[in-house]
């Protein structure tokens, strides 16, 4: 019953803001601190499988064409079937360059801005798999103040996101 009762409240809420959704729609209606994470890793992740240019192309070869063996032919299939090698969409940059504003140095005051920096870091060892602690004890910090200071910077966005009515994606 407490279930249903959330998701009419939920549902008059949305049609009071103009929103228009179905008592059956579960998607949020303001930003929550798990979602602005959830939206900026995807943004780091989507940045890390954007094509990078490299330069031009090195010089070729004379030698006749390389003859590939079974495991070498399976091995570039599953190669070529890896999601994360096609190119990102138009809504995908979208989505990625507007997430990325979030951490821009004038959206943060000057007493904040140790906290975005953090949170940059939080992601860029996330998305490299690196561990958090590690790099919070290699640059002389608690591991407990990084989370801290995460958890700070989460939340200053997810406040001005809502203040701004940003609809949640």
């Amino acid at each position: 019953m407490n279930g249903s009762m959330h998701t009419v409240a939920l549902a008059v809420r949305r049609v009071a803001d103009g929103g228009g959704a179905s008592a059956n729609d579960n998607s949020p209606v303001e930003w929550t601190p798990e979602s602005v994470e959830r939206a900026l890793l995807d943004a780091f992740r989507l940045d890390r499988r954007a094509a990078k240019i490299g330069g031009p192309k090195g010089y070729g070869s004379a030698h006749p064409s390389i003859v590939y063996s079974r495991e070498e032919i399976a091995e570039m299939t599953q190669r070529a079937l890896d999601p994360n090698r096609f190119p990102l969409t138009r809504d995908e940059i979208r989505r990625m360059e507007s997430t990325f504003a979030w951490l821009a140095p004038q959206e943060f005051r000057a007493a904040d801005d140790r906290h975005r920096m953090n949170l940059l870091a939080w992601f860029k060892t996330e998305i490299a798999g690196r561990s958090h602690k590690a790099w919070a004890l290699a640059n002389d910090m608690l591991p407990g103040s990084l989370y801290y200071s995460k958890a700070k910077a989460l939340a200053l966005i997810t406040a001005r996101l809502n203040r701004r009515h940003v609809p949640v994606f």
